[in-house]
């Protein structure tokens, strides 16, 4: 083999691994950013300091429960029981609607508890995030919180936990032991 046809072989190679390597580099940039999780149905038992939060969902009758028990609390703490659902058809590059509930207790050593359809005129698909965390009211994800590793992880800001707010309906059980209910005001115009 001449010196000539070893160059040309090489330069081959070399021009075969760049345009491999720039088609697998222009895959990764046409990527979704995110791609969540969707779990058609399941519960989430998760714990989160002395309590736990029980999640149960279910795609074919739209139906969800959420359960808190923080347990022994010190004052100003909340556990909340949080479940993110996605609403429409789970395509993350067509359609990206979730709508969050929480139920939270403030109060220590009890418990509440809702079982509600998906109350919002859309169907549940799936689960896209679902945790019980414990810490501070209205600033729960900033404590300590259990996800369910099926999905996305809820961490500080990916739900508003300031309760009342237009993206969450919510169930709180306060410290005194009132319960007060948040409607959610326009949740569905929330898009996480």
């Amino acid at each position: 083999m001449s010196k000539v046809t070893i160059l040309l072989k090489n330069k081959r190679r070399i021009f075969s691994g760049f345009v491999a390597g720039l088609v697998a580099l222009c895959g990764l940039l046409i990527m979704p950013a995110s791609v969540h999780a969707s779990v058609a149905s399941g519960t989430s038992q998760l714990a989160a300091g002395a309590g736990q939060g029980i999640i149960t969902w279910n795609a074919n009758n739209d139906s969800l429960s959420l359960y808190s028990a923080p347990g022994t609390l010190a004052s100003g703490k909340c556990g909340d029981a949080i479940f993110d659902w996605h609403r429409d058809d789970f395509n993350p590059l067509t359609s990206n609607h979730h709508d969050a509930r929480i139920v939270r207790v403030c109060r220590s050593g009890a418990t509440h508890s809702t079982s509600i359809g998906t109350d919002t005129g859309g169907s549940l698909q799936g689960m896209q995030k679902s945790a019980f965390c414990v810490g501070n009211d209205n600033a729960t994800t900033s404590g300590t919180c259990n996800n369910d590793s099926r999905a996305d992880q809820i961490v500080q800001g990916n739900v508003n936990v300031s309760i009342p707010n237009n993206c969450v309906r919510a169930w709180k059980k306060n410290a005194n032991g009132t319960t007060v209910y948040y409607s959610g005001g326009a949740s569905t115009s929330c898009t996480s």
